[in-house]
């Protein structure tokens, strides 16, 4: 809730003299009948994408589409922003190392305005179930209409690690796959790296 300044808040941003810039933290159902909803989903063994939504075998939602109302990361502007000229530094990396993913950031837009680029992995071969995708690191960015600037995010073994069973954090050796964007809907996915421990 907005509290006792709200409306100042709510005028300035619908006669734009701001520019909304904020993100969700959490992902907001279509229905209470979708629930639980998480942005950190487990994955499946019939999992639903774009070309098998008809076919029997497959979780889902049976009287409604999968997707949530708004998404982890959501946010709404009136610029818009685009991720160029993506690169990773290096494809395998042990624990010594870093990894660095380099992209330049536009906005294409009319107006200035603050967006949050997101970095996101997925455990190809994880010895307990991890989320499809989780959300290892971010950035908040304010650009002046078609203004342009480089951004770096450097990974560690450390982000990629997560609890075992004996309750202790380690980084099991495997393929990791990264994908960067403005939500964790919007993504573009930029390759796969391997962990070498």
């Amino acid at each position: 809730f907005p509290g006792i300044r709200g409306g100042e808040s709510i005028a300035n941003l619908l006669t734009g003299d701001v520019n909304p810039s904020g993100h969700l933290p959490i992902s907001f159902p279509s229905s209470v009948g979708q629930l639980p909803m998480t942005y950190a989903s487990l994955s499946t063994g019939r999992p639903m994408t774009e070309g098998n939504k008809e076919q029997k075998y497959i979780s889902r939602y049976m009287d409604e589409e999968n997707d949530a109302l708004f998404v982890f990361g959501h946010g709404l502007s009136y610029s818009s922003f685009e991720l160029v000229d993506i690169e990773i530094s290096s494809l395998e990396f042990s624990k010594e190392d870093r990894i660095k993913i380099k992209t330049k950031v536009k906005n294409t837009g009319e107006y200035s305005g603050r967006t949050t680029i997101q970095l996101y992995i997925t455990d190809k071969v994880a010895q307990l179930a991890r989320p499809v995708k989780e959300l290892k690191k971010w950035a908040s960015i304010f650009l002046h209409k078609q203004e342009e600037t480089e951004l770096i995010f450097e990974l560690t073994h450390e982000d990629l690690s997560y609890i075992h069973s004996n309750l202790e954090r380690k980084t099991d050796s495997g393929k990791f796959v990264l994908h960067i964007g403005f939500s964790s809907k919007d993504l573009v996915e930029i390759g796969e790296i391997t962990y070498i421990d």
